[in-house]
């Protein structure tokens, strides 16, 4: 029975049944590639790690604004089904205010969305259809509240860490707002 040695003295190696002799000048080049593996591999694993965890940050600032345009969507739809009129018919002015529309934006914000950061601005109340008594009341039914929610996304890792190879973004937060109207039904 016949043992196979990885090389042999002299520079030959058996492959099969064949012996293959290998140059001083294959030897040489090999020896020289060893260490190039190694530094391919952490270039391409750093430049991995910076995508992979740019994607991730990006799709937190998506559904970070994702949520903020639904936040006034909604806190604009709260408001205008709380008008003049929703108290029974009276028109005395016992509909919502801009707290109770901060605390129900401050309710609807969803795990992942830091809720000290967002903020709603003043809501308004518009006449878009210039009637007669949105002066003296400004939300009755048929005049417009406008609500405007604002929140700021702070990224994950540092800008730096983002100025590295592929990407260069300088941004540590971003500040995202939405504005949304509606006609008051009641």
């Amino acid at each position: 029975m016949r043992t196979l040695r990885k090389f042999d003295v002299g520079g030959a190696r058996e492959a099969g049944s064949d012996l293959v002799q290998t140059t001083p000048a294959q030897r040489r080049r090999n020896s020289g590639q060893r260490g190039s593996t190694l530094v391919e591999y952490a270039l391409t694993l750093v430049i991995s790690f910076v995508l992979l965890f740019a994607i991730i940050d990006f799709g937190r600032a998506l559904y970070s604004y994702h949520f903020v345009n639904y936040a006034a969507r909604e806190a604009a739809r709260f408001a205008s089904m709380r008008g003049a009129n929703s108290c029974g018919g009276t028109v005395s002015p016992c509909s919502v205010t801009p707290g109770d529309i901060s605390n129900f934006v401050q309710q609807i914000t969803p795990a992942g969305i830091d809720a000290g950061l967002v903020t709603l601005n003043a809501p308004t109340w518009t006449n878009p259809n210039n009637l007669p008594v949105c002066n003296p009341i400004p939300n009755y039914p048929g005049c417009a509240v406008q609500v405007q929610v604002q929140y700021t996304f702070n990224f994950i890792f540092p800008y730096n860490f983002y100025n590295s190879a592929p990407v260069s973004f300088q941004a540590t937060s971003i500040n995202m707002v939405s504005t949304s109207q509606m006609i008051i039904s009641r």
